[in-house]
């Protein structure tokens, strides 16, 4: 919600290694973040851009088992 209006968002304590397949899945929808140590930042002013899939094709993403998001 923070990259959708414009905002701020700080996330403490986080385990990077863990946020790698949302950050790329975020990463689709336009929303960058950054890891600082151990803390996740949603950086203010973001304009998102969708990035097409093949095709022009807006992606998807779904969630699954465990922390797995794949294209659909």
């Amino acid at each position: 919600m923070a990259a959708m209006t414009g905002g701020e968002l700080r996330v403490l304590d986080v385990v990077p290694d863990h946020l790698r397949m949302i950050r790329l899945a975020f990463a689709r929808l336009g929303v960058d973040t950054v890891i600082d140590g151990t803390t996740l930042l949603v950086p203010p002013g973001q304009k998102p851009v969708i990035v097409s899939d093949v095709g022009g094709a807006v992606p998807k993403i779904d969630d699954g088992h465990g922390p797995d998001f794949r294209p659909t």
